[in-house]
């Protein structure tokens, strides 16, 4: 595992082990579902995390083809996204470097969004009936 996927994979395990450490009871869950952009073109495999802005339950999903499906709390949330592509040659190669052991530098990917739409977003969404759809459009262009 490379640098890059590591930091991804370690990333997402935090945030979901906070997530269901701030979790409620299942039948206080509503579905959340909708689709993801970034400039315009769907997100083709990522990660959406809601994170509740009090106490609540939040949730992570994979986003794949631009679509996310996931059950949360009622209330706030802080919403994070993550999106992978594969690695070009380059960043194979300085893999490889940083890493020898890895095998097939191909199956590598890079987490691609800019820091704005995770580690730093101020995205937030509230989510109120049983049953929410929320397309989110991220855009670098502003």
């Amino acid at each position: 595992m490379n640098l890059f996927s590591f930091r991804f994979l370690t990333v997402f395990l935090v945030v979901s082990c906070l997530l269901s450490l701030f979790g409620c009871h299942k039948s206080d869950s509503v579905s959340v579902s909708g689709k993801v952009t970034m400039d315009g073109e769907s997100i083709a495999d990522g990660v959406i995390a809601f994170m509740p802005v009090s106490l609540g339950k939040g949730g992570s999903s994979r986003i794949v083809n631009g679509k996310y499906s996931v059950q949360v709390g009622r209330g706030k949330m802080f919403v994070q996204f993550y999106a992978n592509r594969p690695m070009n040659e380059e960043e194979q190669k300085q893999a490889m470097r940083d890493d020898p052991s890895i095998q097939d530098p191909s199956l590598l990917k890079v987490q691609y969004l800019p820091k704005q739409f995770n580690e730093q977003s101020e995205i937030f969404a509230e989510i109120e009936s049983k049953r929410n759809d929320l397309n989110f459009e991220l855009s670098t262009k502003r």
